[in-house]
C-alpha cells in the first residue's frame, strides 16, 4: 500500500498540495493532459521553482486565468458535472467528487442552507476546480492508496472574501474539520494557514490525522504557497512523504463504539448508521437485543480508527441514546484489493481477498451489479456471475495480493493505467481488468 502523508509545515491550499505531489514525482505532462479535459474557462497551469523563506527549494503551482474572464458562480451539481465530463481515472474522480461534496456540506452549514443550493462563489471559481482536480489526479498518477495528514494548523484573525471580512479560521474550514473528525492545532500569527479548498481535499481524503505513519520512505515533495512566511515562522510549504506501509502484516487497532437504543424508530437508527459510514466509520451495524423490562431494542456497533472516535461518538449522541461505550480492540484483516473488470454488461468493481491458504476469492460490488442490471434490464445474478468469472479468469495472472486494505470494508477502486495488467476496458470484451499493484 502506498501512503501519502501530508505534513502541513506552513499550512495547506489546493495549489500547495498539487505542487508537493509534483515535487514528489507526479509526471507534469500527464497531469496537464488530464486537466486539459476540464470543460472550464481558459486557464494556464504555471509550474515553477522557488526558495521558500529564502532557503527551502520547493515546487510552486499557480492557476492563471486571463484578465477579464468572468467565471460563473457554480452550484455543486455544476461542479460535479464538470468532473464527470473530464473523464478522470475512476479513483481520481471519486476523490475530487468527495472533496467538493464535503465542501458543499460545510458551506451549507455555514450559510444555513442545503448543499444543492450552495453557490460556490470563490470556491467554484476556475482555480479551485483545477486545484481539486489536479491534486486528485496527481495522487492517482503516483499510485497513492491512502492519504494521511498532520493536524490542521489554525490561527485567529480575519481574511477578506466575497462575503466580506471573515474570521479565521474560516467558517467552512472549521465545519470541514468538524465533519471529518480532523485533528487541529493552534498557530500564532493571525494569518490564514489552511484555505477551504485545502481543507476540503485533506478532510475528505485523509483517513487519519496525527504523526507520520510507519512507512518505507520513497519520495519527499515540497509545495510552496504564494505568500512568504513571516520572519521567524516555519516556511510556507506543504511537505508530502510518499512511501510503502511497513506494518501491513501487523494487527491493526480500532475503537469499538456501542450504544443500546430502545426508544427510536428503525428508520432513524438506520439513517444514523449510514451517516456514521459517510463520516469515516470502518463499519457500522445493528443487532436486535432484548433490553431491560423485556423491551426490544437495537445494539448499534461502530468500528473506527482511534482518531475518528470522538467525532463519531458525538454523532451517535445526537440521537436518542444517553451514552456510548468505547473500547480499543486489535483487528487483523486479510490482504485485499479492488479491481475493475469489464463484462458484457459494463465495468464492475470486484474485491479480491487472499485467504490464509493462498486462495484468492472474488466478491463483485453489489451497487455496480445492481446498476448494470437495471440499465441492461437483466437479472442481477447474471451480472454478478459475469463479474466473478471475469475476475477469476485473471486471478492467476495478477500479482499476489500482498497488501492489506487500510480499514474500510467498502474499498475504493484502485486504478493505475500504467500497470501491465491494467488493460483497456471495452464493454464488448468480457474479462479485462484494471487494477493497482
Amino acid at each position: 500500500m502506498r501512503i501519502a502523508y501530508f505534513d502541513l509545515v506552513g499550512g495547506a491550499a489546493g495549489d500547495m498540495i498539487t505542487a508537493a505531489l509534483l515535487d514528489a514525482g507526479a509526471p507534469e505532462d500527464a497531469l496537464r493532459r488530464g486537466l486539459a479535459r476540464l470543460a472550464v474557462e481558459p486557464f494556464e497551469l504555471a509550474v515553477s521553482r522557488r526558495q521558500a523563506s529564502g532557503w527551502l527549494d520547493a515546487c510552486h503551482v499557480d492557476v492563471r486565468v486571463p484578465p477579464g474572464t468572468d467565471a460563473p458562480h457554480r452550484h455543486l451539481s455544476d461542479v460535479l458535472r464538470l468532473l464527470e465530463q473530464a473523464s478522470l481515472p475512476p479513483r481520481a474522480h471519486l476523490r475530487a467528487r468527495r472533496a467538493f461534496e464535503a465542501l458543499a456540506a460545510a458551506e451549507a452549514k455555514v450559510h444555513g442552507t442545503t448543499p444543492d443550493h450552495v453557490h460556490f462563489h470563490e470556491v467554484g471559481a476556475i482555480d479551485a476546480v483545477v486545484d481539486v482536480a489536479a491534486a486528485c489526479l496527481a495522487l492517482e498518477l503516483l499510485g497513492v492508496d491512502r492519504v494521511e495528514c498532520s493536524p490542521l494548523p489554525l490561527a485567529r484573525g480575519t481574511v477578506s472574501a466575497e462575503h466580506g471580512t471573515l474570521p479565521l479560521p474560516a467558517p467552512a474550514v472549521l465545519r470541514l474539520a468538524e465533519a471529518s473528525g480532523a485533528l487541529v492545532e493552534g498557530r500564532e500569527g493571525g494569518r490564514e494557514h489552511v484555505t477551504p479548498t485545502g481543507a476540503a481535499l485533506l478532510c475528505a481524503l485523509a483517513e487519519r490525522f496525527g504523526p507520520p505513519p510507519a512507512l518505507r520512505l520513497e519520495r519527499v515533495g515540497h509545495g510552496a504557497g504564494t505568500r512568504e512566511a513571516p520572519e521567524g515562522a516555519a516556511p510556507n510549504v506543504v511537505r508530502v512523504l510518499l512511501g510503502r506501509a511497513v506494518d501491513d502484516e501487523a494487527p491493526g487497532e480500532v475503537v469499538v463504539l456501542e450504544a443500546n437504543v430502545d426508544d427510536d424508530t428503525p428508520e432513524r437508527v438506520a439513517h444514523l448508521a449510514e451517516g456514521l459510514l459517510r463520516r469515516g466509520a470502518l463499519d457500522a451495524f445493528l443487532t436486535p437485543v432484548v433490553m431491560k423490562k423485556g423491551r426490544p431494542g437495537l445494539l448499534l456497533t461502530v468500528l473506527c480508527e482511534p482518531a475518528r472516535a470522538g467525532a463519531l461518538e458525538g454523532l451517535i449522541l445526537q440521537g436518542s441514546t444517553l451514552g456510548v461505550r468505547r473500547r480499543r480492540e486489535a483487528r487483523t484483516t486479510l490482504p485485499r484489493r479492488t479491481v475493475e473488470v469489464s463484462t458484457v454488461y459494463g465495468v464492475v468493481r470486484v474485491k479480491l481477498a487472499t485467504r490464509p491458504d493462498g486462495r484468492v476469492t472474488a466478491k463483485p460490488e453489489h451497487d455496480d451489479c445492481a446498476r448494470l442490471a437495471r440499465d441492461k434490464d437483466v437479472p442481477l445474478a447474471d451480472v454478478q456471475r459475469a463479474a466473478t468469472r471475469a475476475a477469476e479468469a485473471h486471478a492467476a495472472e495478477l500479482p499476489a495480493v500482498d497488501e492489506r486494505a487500510p480499514a474500510h470494508d467498502h474499498d475504493h477502486p484502485h486504478v493505475h493505467p500504467g500497470h501491465p495488467h491494467a488493460l483497456g476496458v471495452d464493454d464488448e470484451d468480457e474479462g479485462e481488468v484494471h487494477e493497482h499493484p
